[in-house]
């Protein structure tokens, strides 16, 4: 268990914006404009975060972000998830699995 301060949701979505401390699956091909924009960011939850090989659980923003619908006939929208630390990385020194996921 560690104790840190959440950074707020704006400085989470500047993080983002940079592509700074991201985690996503999402193919940078879908992108619409090849980087992440505000305007196309539809939505924010503050979660705990992990993945399938790490057992640590990580307060993160996810950011439901609008993608490029690469089946242009389909009226389906298509949103990536982007995760963001909610804390800052130099605040988890002890935590090097936390810093092999968002780098």
């Amino acid at each position: 268990v560690m104790e840190c301060k959440t950074i707020p949701l704006e400085k989470a979505t500047a993080k983002l914006l940079l592509g700074a401390d991201v985690s996503t699956s999402t193919p940078e091909e879908l992108i619409i404009g090849g980087k992440v924009q505000k305007e196309h960011i539809i939505k924010a939850d503050l979660i705990y975060y992990t993945n399938n090989l790490q057992q640590v659980f990580v307060p993160s923003y996810r950011f439901y972000v609008k993608l490029i619908n690469p089946d242009e006939s389909s009226e389906i929208e298509n949103y990536g998830l982007f995760y963001v630390p909610a804390v800052e990385i130099d605040e988890t020194s002890g935590f090097e699995v936390m810093k092999n996921i968002f780098q």
